[in-house]
């Protein structure tokens, strides 16, 4: 392990924010305008995994997740980290799309059993279950990372490819922090997200099918469509 690598906690708010200008003026968004999920944008921000994660995303649905307090606080928790951002249209103010992006670090213990909402406990024991396959950070044999968590397109700006753009402004963004190499790990729950990792370069470090995933001899997540699996991805961007 490279003991010189920049310490992700320590990461400086001006150095995010040169990274963020950088960024906008490398991935075009000719639709909108990129802008940090900040305090005075929180309300407007939650309504992206409001809408998509309740409405669409496979896992969700199949298990009727609500948006409850605990949620809404796990995703406060994620965009008040200061490095998630959402695309905006200049026109009317609507919030098209957004990217989650918080840091993941090796010593994080994650107790599912301290989850009080019963359907969201479900979800967290799934990924909690890819992660142990994953062993992200023992294959890359790092103690940090950054963690695309979230991506999600209003269903009026959906198929204009502004998810695709947001996943790849993520990636520009991470690497215009200046760390070197960068470690990014993440979830792809449905056929769309899955697809747009693999097609920007994601390695795939472990699969769970939905019909096989079952709790007490009993299928967890059923009439998932189309969406058959939940995949665990990894990358390392590096300049050397």
């Amino acid at each position: 392990m490279d003991s010189t690598r920049t310490n992700l906690k320590t990461l400086r708010r001006d150095a995010i924010a040169q990274a963020f200008e950088r960024t906008k003026k490398e991935v075009c968004f000719p639709e909108g305008e990129l802008v940090f999920i900040t305090e005075d944008r929180l309300d407007g921000a939650l309504s992206m995994p409001r809408q998509c994660f309740i409405d669409d995303e496979p896992m969700g649905k199949s298990i009727g997740v609500q948006f409850t307090e605990e949620f809404k606080l796990f995703w406060l928790a994620t965009f008040r980290q200061g490095l998630s951002f959402m695309l905006v249209n200049p026109t009317n103010g609507d919030i098209m799309g957004f990217r989650g992006i918080c840091t993941a670090f090796k010593e994080d213990k994650d107790d599912v059993n301290q989850i009080k909402d019963a359907s969201l406990r479900k979800i967290f024991s799934i990924l909690g279950v890819l992660a142990k396959e994953a062993d992200f950070f023992g294959r890359y044999d790092i103690e940090e990372c950054f963690y695309f968590l979230g991506l999600g397109v209003a269903k009026q700006y959906r198929k204009r490819g502004i998810a695709k753009r947001l996943m790849e402004a993520g990636i520009v963004f991470l690497r215009n922090l200046g760390v070197d190499p960068v470690y990014i790990k993440s979830e792809g729950t449905s056929n769309f997200s899955k697809r747009i990792f693999e097609q920007l370069g994601f390695e795939t470090l472990a699969e769970i099918k939905y019909e096989e995933y079952e709790v007490d001899g009993e299928v967890v997540f059923k009439n998932t469509g189309e969406h058959k699996s939940v995949k665990a991805y990894g990358m390392k961007i590096s300049k050397a």
